[in-house]
């Protein structure tokens, strides 16, 4: 069957498939249509990048 080598491949990286889930949880950009884009969700988006990269970076010294 199909299943059993996927499987066997989720259970072989299950605590990196953690990691991976728990990151995509906070750093997954949301994309805000342009006719709602003022100034000020251009500003928001501008500031969530920062701290994404931020999070990146406390992030790393986690998982090391």
């Amino acid at each position: 069957m199909v299943i059993y080598p996927i499987l066997e491949w989720i259970f072989k990286n299950v605590d990196a498939l953690k990691e991976r889930a728990y990151l995509a949880k906070y750093l997954t950009r949301i994309d805000v249509p342009g006719a709602f884009q003022d100034p000020e969700i251009i500003d928001l988006s501008n500031q969530i990048s920062i701290l994404m990269e931020e999070f990146k970076v406390c992030n790393s010294f986690v998982y090391k």
